[in-house]
């Protein structure tokens, strides 16, 4: 008895040691954004490093485990062969934050922490987001386009925005996935932050979230009920716009100036990856670029405002079959869970307009959802299943 009483205080102590490091990894990685001191993320590895370690006392199947070496290795053996060994530090960075995310991943599985990491980073991201616009709403007098872009150093607005719809995305799924439950304030407060971004595809992924899920939690399941909101929701607007029609086109003017909503598609990113794509080669396949073919690329200080291109440009093969893998899993995540798929969906967006994942700080929360959402739903219900036995006999 006493041994089992000590294995329920030991698990209990990990679980919230396990939950105050994550919460101290959160806390430091928006730090370590905001802040040239390299300081932060020294504190980060080591706290990671930590997390690391009671990840793998939780018993990680062998066969992950060694896939999870295999991979590891790869990435950190193009550091040395690919093209851009020049910038060696960012190459073993990305291959470490790839290892502490999916360790990171399992440990919050393992300990059933999806809920509390999802409600811990939302409220700390979009806190965080409007404490820095009161402040500088007090400092400038107002907020404008050019506000966040020093929100975190070195960084646009856009990687804020990224970042928030992010984490935005990943509360909505633990909790519908989990709990069949979605929070529209949640998703209203994302939107308002988009907006305060000026964002041109933040503003329209926010607006697609906030829909989806405002359709799902009240329409979904009657289709007349969605025709006569669709119909009244167009009635409301039509008259809203009549009534306000002036202040509605100054509005409108402002949003579509300053987020860029005018220019349509029409975008440097555009010329960005056409160049790649046409100066696609073997060469670069097995060992990525530097973009040396490309001067608009490199004026942006070799970034090609994607994701994946920037990915396969550092890790040559061994990205490209990363990025491979990743959407084959989506695949079939989509086709057992198409809500979770339709998530994921524009998550994989909003990689595919900037460079900001694939390997760094957040990437946890997209494994997340690829490799473990799904894992975590079925035990919950096996557990509710197990409960309900229980108290019929």
């Amino acid at each position: 008895m006493q041994y089992v009483q000590e294995r329920i205080v030991s698990s209990i102590f990990k679980k919230r040691l396990a939950y105050g490091l994550l919460l101290l990894y959160i806390v430091m990685s928006f730090i370590s954004l905001s802040v040239e001191s390299k300081v932060p993320s020294y504190f980060i590895l080591c706290v990671a490093s930590l997390i690391s370690v009671i990840s793998l006392s939780e018993r990680m199947p062998t066969s992950n485990l060694a896939i999870l070496v295999l991979s590891f290795s790869a990435l950190l053996s193009m550091a040395l062969f690919s093209n851009r060994n020049y910038e060696i530090f960012a190459l073993i960075n990305n291959a470490v934050f790839f290892l502490f995310s999916y360790l990171i991943c399992f440990l919050i599985f393992k300990l059933n922490l999806s809920k509390k990491i999802a409600i811990a980073l939302f409220i700390i991201s979009h806190g965080y987001f409007l404490l820095f616009s009161l402040y500088r709403y007090h400092i400038d007098g107002g907020i404008d386009e050019n506000t966040f872009n020093s929100m975190f150093y070195m960084s646009s607005r856009n990687i804020v925005s990224a970042i928030l719809l992010t984490i935005t995305i990943f509360f909505f799924s633990v909790f519908y996935v989990k709990d069949r439950k979605i929070y529209t304030s949640v998703l209203g407060v994302d939107l308002i932050c988009s907006l305060l971004l000026y964002g041109r595809s933040g503003i329209l992924l926010s607006f697609s979230l906030f829909f989806f899920g405002f359709y799902i939690k009240y329409f979904r399941a009657n289709t007349i009920k969605s025709l006569s909101f669709i119909l009244s929701f167009l009635i409301a607007l039509t008259l809203v716009i009549v009534i306000n029609f002036d202040y509605i086109l100054v509005l409108c003017n402002d949003l579509i100036t300053k987020t860029n909503l005018q220019s349509g598609l029409d975008t440097p990113r555009l010329v960005m990856w056409f160049d790649y794509i046409t100066n696609f080669n073997v060469n670069i396949l097995f060992r990525g670029t530097a973009f040396e073919f490309s001067p608009l690329i490199t004026s942006f200080e070799g970034n090609p405002h994607n994701s994946y291109i920037m990915f396969q440009a550092r890790f040559g093969i061994v990205g490209f079959l990363f990025v491979f893998v990743i959407f084959s899993i989506w695949v079939r995540v989509f086709f057992k869970n198409i809500i979770l798929g339709g998530l994921l969906s524009l998550v994989f967006v909003r990689m595919f307009l900037d460079s900001y994942a694939l390997f760094s700080y957040f990437d946890f929360l997209w494994m997340y959802m690829l490799l473990f959402l799904n894992k975590d739903s079925s035990r919950q219900k096996d557990e509710k299943i197990n409960i309900n036995n229980y108290s019929c006999l």
